[in-house]
């Protein structure tokens, strides 16, 4: 059976201690501390916060999900599984791109990203990006490079199919986000734009 919610009661806390001891880039960071902070080789830190979550009730308060689900944790166990197989210098990436697909389904009021409503949120990610702790709207669409970085839609369908969240639809297969996309691109971009060629690092304004 398929489920919408996610609470304390689906965490194991010391498996999830446990991943987050083992990242690279590890400072005595504890779970359910909503701030974690990281070392890359050079010294450099990285701060990954998850306070921002905690008012999503509020901002979309007509948003079906909103209080279904523990946004904190949810985010936290999905950052973690991005975390462990990428480098300290995408952790922040990862989590952005987390926080934006969350705020693109709040601010379409849908609770499971599938091929009907894939347009608007595949529209959404390309043109906005998350900055000082919400979604904020781009001049330009984002290149390829910082999409493919942010929106890791196929490692996010398979860690909440995981946690049996059915909130990115089995129908959303890899060539139906690229399809979709290469229908985006000329569209977003008044036809300047091919999909082959923000691809190749072409990109231009909304």
């Amino acid at each position: 059976m398929r489920k919408t919610t996610f609470t304390l009661q689906d965490i194991n806390f010391d498996e999830a201690q446990a991943q987050l001891n083992a990242l690279p880039g590890y400072t005595d960071n504890v779970f359910k501390d909503n701030r974690w902070k990281f070392k890359k080789q050079r010294g450099n830190i990285i701060n990954i916060d998850f306070n921002d979550l905690l008012d999503i009730s509020i901002k979309h308060p007509d948003w079906p999900l909103a209080n279904m689900v523990d946004w904190v944790l949810l985010t936290k166990r999905l950052w973690l599984s991005l975390a462990n197989v990428t480098t300290p210098n995408l952790y922040a990436s990862r989590l952005a791109g987390i926080k934006l697909f969350w705020a693109a389904m709040a601010h379409y009021s849908i609770t499971q990203l599938n091929r009907d409503n894939s347009f608007e949120i595949f529209t959404y990610l390309l043109t906005h990006s998350w900055w000082m702790g919400g979604s904020k709207n781009n001049p330009t669409i984002k290149s390829y490079t910082l999409f493919s970085v942010t929106a890791q839609i196929k490692a996010w369908k398979q860690e909440l199919e995981e946690l049996r969240l059915d909130f990115i639809s089995r129908n959303l297969t890899e060539a139906v986000v690229n399809r979709q996309l290469k229908n985006l691109i000329p569209e977003l971009t008044d036809n300047e734009l091919t999909y082959r060629d923000w691809t190749q690092g072409e990109v231009t304004t909304c």
